[in-house]
This record gives C-alpha cells, structure tokens and sequence, in this order.
C-alpha cells in the first residue's frame, strides 16, 4: 500500500507540474507528446481506480471486522466517492488533450491539481492513521489474503506497466519486496518488457525530467 500510494501521489504531482510547464511553454505542445500524457493517465487512472475498489471491497470490511470501535471506516469510502468523479474527468480532460493539445492543457492540468490535492488528504490520512490501525489489528494471515484479491490486470499489462511503475517509486527494500512476491521468472520478464513503461514514461515526462 505504501508504494502505491507513493506512486500515486508522486505521479499525479509530477503530471500537474509537467502539464503547467507545457501551458506556460512559449511553442506548441507536440501531439506526439500529448499522445504519450494521455496514454500515461489512463494508466495511472485505471491503477487508482483498482486501488480504491480493493480498499472498498476487501480491506475496509476487513479493517472494520478486524479493529470494530477502533477505527470508522465511513470517512475512508467517502473519501473514495469524492475521487470517482474526479477520476472520470481526468480520464476525459485527457482525452480532449491529446485530441486538442494547446487548447486542453488548461482544463488537463486544473483537473490534475485537484486530484492530486484529493489524493494527498486521501493517503494523509490513511498514512498516519488507518495502516497504523491494520498493522495493530489485522492478522498478517488476513491481509495477506486481502492482498490476494486486489483486482488483477491482465498478465501482459502487469509486467508491461503495474510491476515496472510500482519499482519506479519503490525504494531498494521495497523493490526486493516486489521481487519475491513477483516470483523469479515474471521479475526477469518484467525486466524486458517493462522497458516499455521507461519508454512511455520519457515520452510524457521529457521537458519535465
């Protein structure tokens, strides 16, 4: 969780800042470029949106069960219906971008700036709250089956884009922690085919990196 929510935070920032460099540029936006943003968002989009329907469907009813009269986990759903919407007009807003790119940075790095604030108390508050709540009171054996109904992407996509963005963000302990739980043989594909991830990513993030 703590990778993920790395990674999400970092990435929403870090698009909102490219996407302000890219209006505030004094020539066109390439829309080759735009093409590659737009692409990266609906990545990322469909890695927040897996997210939060793991958390809504196995982990808050397991934190709930786990720590009843320790924690509401209300404010954690509700927290996820503020970002659904939002998510969506990302995932739109992107769209008219790579379609439009000088006329759609504006409303592209708006919507960015807003997620990415959501995100932040999001993950602030289960940071300093909710995962020192799970590390008292679920069982490791509990969440180590939650963790095995987190919403899978498909086997290509995985090594192609969930294990290479996670390993972007990852700390070397953490990678390590990737490493094991990947198993040997999809951590050597996922050195080869994740390379697609380091291309899409120089594509989005160039003027920025």
């Amino acid at each position: 969780m703590r990778i993920v929510h790395r990674a999400l935070r970092d990435d929403l920032r870090r698009l909102a800042r490219l996407a302000k460099e890219l209006d505030d540029g004094p020539t066109a936006i390439d829309r080759e470029q735009a093409v590659a943003i737009r692409d990266y968002v609906m990545l990322l989009g469909d890695e927040l949106a897996r997210h939060h329907e793991w958390e809504a469907r196995v982990l808050w009813p397991l934190v709930g069960e786990s720590a009843s009269g320790v924690i509401d986990t209300r404010s954690c759903l509700q927290e996820r219906a503020i970002v659904a919407p939002l998510l969506e007009d990302l995932r739109l807003v992107a769209n008219d971008f790579a379609t439009t790119p000088t006329a759609g940075v504006k409303a592209l790095a708006a919507v960015l700036n807003v997620l990415g604030d959501q995100i932040d108390a999001h993950v602030g508050h289960q940071e300093q709250e909710v995962l020192t709540v799970i590390a008292e009171h679920v069982g490791a054996s509990d969440y180590e089956r939650a963790k095995r109904q987190l919403p899978r992407t498909g086997w290509l996509s995985r090594v192609t884009w969930a294990l290479p963005w996670r390993a972007r963000f990852a700390t070397p302990e953490e990678r390590r922690h990737l490493k094991r739980h990947a198993g040997r043989v999809t951590w050597l594909l996922t050195a080869v085919l994740g390379r697609s991830y380091a291309t899409l990513e120089r594509r989005a993030f160039a003027p920025a990196d």
